[in-house]
């Protein structure tokens, strides 16, 4: 994955955890049934994790293309 398409993934999980979050704090504070509040909670949920896999496959590939890191691998250094 390029760099720009790994921005891009980091991007769209960022941008939807955030809506998410901003969402669900709006939604509690205003007049809504319990059931309204379970089943857009658990879509909040849902959505928050394919978020933090796009956050974490975003964040993985932009690494893997790091020049740096490829040279300290190469050089034998540690990656921790």
């Amino acid at each position: 994955m390029s760099r720009r398409a790994a921005d891009l993934v980091i991007a769209a999980g960022a941008w939807t955890a955030l809506v998410w979050v901003v969402r669900f704090s709006n939604m509690l504070g205003e007049d809504h049934g319990a059931g309204f509040l379970l089943v857009h909670g658990v879509i909040a949920g849902i959505s928050l994790a394919f978020a933090a896999a796009l956050l974490v496959i975003g964040w993985r590939a932009r690494r893997a293309r790091d020049p740096r890191r490829r040279t300290e691998s190469l050089a034998g250094g540690h990656n921790s």
